[in-house]
């Protein structure tokens, strides 16, 4: 038997995980995921056990795809040399080792020279900038950051125990125990960035984001032995999505978007850039908080356009496709004894790549629209005409652009 049957094999009697596996075509299987490997996954879809390939799977989806990611009140925020994002309930640290306690992962401890950086206090507009700054910066010390109002500062020295009560900082061969709610963060001397290929990217609840080099299931969880050499076992129960499109492809519902409104029908009544609920541009969720219906077809992944709505998206000339699939929403009760219509225009800086008539009652439209070179990317949905703009919703499902 060959080592990967093997490893098959023993993962078969591992935790199952329900759990949804998109392709790389947009097909979309649920079931019990059984086993991943290197090159392969199992995945029970109620009809049988299928393999598919790696290479085509774009992502393992788990729990529900809408639901919204949060760190856990008070959270304690770690980034590893590797880009890898924890988020901790209690941390404590030595020279060392550092120890964290988290939903999503549990019990685990690193190396403490696999974190970049530790940040203890809530961020807010006023000092996320300055953060950002400081904890990326490439410094032959440690920095121990202290909010001051506004404004963030620091002393420079070597960070050694960090406890539940205080922070030790060794400055000017003195040491000195900061008590932990005066500090702000820390950001350690700069780490060495590991080298290795990424498998996948893991995003759980609490909004961890892992940078994974192997994946495997087992009794206890999902194993993911991330980039930096450290190994974590995460409760299924709080993984939300494992990537492996490895930045080939992104969905829109995932990068900053800049939406513009303008007064429609019944809603014509003039607003200021508030606008009213029903207008709203929602991601992966519709007005009435529910899943998106094309022909009877529903979608987890879309966005959600009332009429009058302008989304410009920074693409950056970094990808080649859009794809997706457009349609009149059919959820909302009462909409579909309405004829409707609304247009759709997509325009790539300044220049027009589709426009078409989106209808209620006709198939909805596979898009696959060339966006290579384009840095902005805009998605107009115009009612048609002197319209009441009641149930004009159009939506965009599994958007996407791809390199």
């Amino acid at each position: 038997m060959s080592s990967l049957a093997t490893t098959l094999l023993l993962m078969s009697a591992a935790l199952a995980a329900d759990a949804r596996v998109t392709t790389q075509d947009g097909t979309e299987l649920t079931g019990t995921l059984e086993a991943v490997s290197p090159e392969e996954i199992r995945i029970d879809a109620g009809d049988g056990v299928q393999t598919l390939p790696l290479d085509q799977v774009r992502q393992i989806g788990f729990g529900e795809a809408s639901a919204t990611a949060r760190p856990p009140a008070d959270a304690v925020e770690l980034r590893l040399a590797d880009g890898s994002l924890l988020h901790a309930a209690t941390l404590t640290a030595t020279v060392q080792e550092t120890s964290i306690a988290s939903p999503a992962l549990g019990d685990a401890k690193l190396a403490t020279n696999l974190v970049q950086s530790v940040r203890f206090a809530a961020v807010d507009e006023r000092v996320s900038a300055a953060w950002e700054e400081m904890s990326a910066r490439k410094t032959q010390n440690d920095l121990l950051v202290i909010r001051k109002g506004d404004a963030l500062d620091f002393a420079a020295g070597l960070v050694g125990e960090i406890s539940a009560e205080s922070v030790t900082l060794l400055l000017n061969q003195r040491e000195i125990a900061v008590p932990r709610e005066r500090v702000f963060g820390v950001v350690y001397a700069e780490r060495k960035a590991p080298t290795g290929d990424v498998l996948c990217q893991i995003r759980t609840d609490a909004a961890d984001v892992l940078q994974v080099a192997r994946l495997s299931v087992t009794e206890e969880g999902l194993e993911a032995r991330l980039i930096a050499g450290v190994t974590l076992t995460i409760d299924p129960g709080h993984a939300r999505v494992a990537d492996f499109g490895l930045g080939r492809s992104r969905y829109l519902a995932d990068f900053e978007v800049n939406v513009r409104y303008e007064p429609v029908g019944l809603i014509a009544l003039p607003f200021s850039n508030d606008a009213p609920i029903t207008q709203k541009m929602r991601a992966n969720r519709t007005l009435d908080d529910s899943r998106l219906v094309l022909a009877r077809s529903v979608y987890d992944r879309f966005l959600w356009f009332h009429s009058g709505t302008t989304a410009r998206y920074r693409l950056n000339r970094d990808y080649k496709r859009l794809q997706g699939t457009v349609g009149i929403d059919d959820s909302p009760p009462g909409c579909r004894e309405f004829d409707t219509r609304v247009n759709l225009v997509i325009v790539g800086d300044g220049r027009t790549l589709l426009e078409t008539e989106v209808r209620r009652g006709a198939d909805p439209q596979d898009l696959d629209i060339d966006v290579e070179g384009i840095r902005d990317l805009e998605i107009r949905v115009q009612s048609p005409g002197e319209t009441l703009g009641h149930c004009e919703h159009l939506g965009f499902a599994e958007a996407r652009v791809l390199k």
